[in-house]
């Protein structure tokens, strides 16, 4: 299969790349998951791969299009670098959202801190409350 090359800059060192047979917009990144749109002509068959950073986010992936569930095919030229990503799907005006199924590490790891500082206040409230 065939399609046009999209980069997308996720930071100055981090860059997710789509191939595609869709015309893409709308590129955004929220810290958590990928959402972009495509579109093509109507009841046509739409395609994306997608080289995803694992520096980004990490296997096993969600991949809804218009809050759908789809499957998609993790290829084998996946590795510890770029998960490789691809589905396809019947064209319209499509928004296509992609999510890890576990946050990365830099959330786990800001949510252990919040979950320990919490703890650690509240056993230094309790310790007043007893003297």
């Amino acid at each position: 299969m065939m399609g046009n090359f999209s980069e997308f800059s996720v930071s100055s060192e981090i860059l997710v790349q789509v191939e595609s047979n869709s015309t893409l917009s709308g590129f955004t990144f929220n810290g958590t998951a990928i959402n972009f749109n495509v579109s093509g002509p109507s009841g046509t068959s739409g395609f994306c791969r997608i080289r995803i950073p694992t520096a980004l986010m990490r296997t096993p992936y969600t991949i809804y299009v218009n809050d759908t569930e789809i499957q998609y095919t993790l290829s084998a030229y996946s590795n510890v670098a770029y998960s490789y990503l691809y589905f396809n799907y019947t064209h319209s005006t499509d928004q296509v959202t992609v999510i890890p199924e576990f946050p990365s590490p830099i959330i786990l790891l800001l949510a252990f801190t919040t979950i320990a500082a919490v703890a650690a206040f509240r056993k230094r409230l309790v310790k007043r409350t007893k003297t």
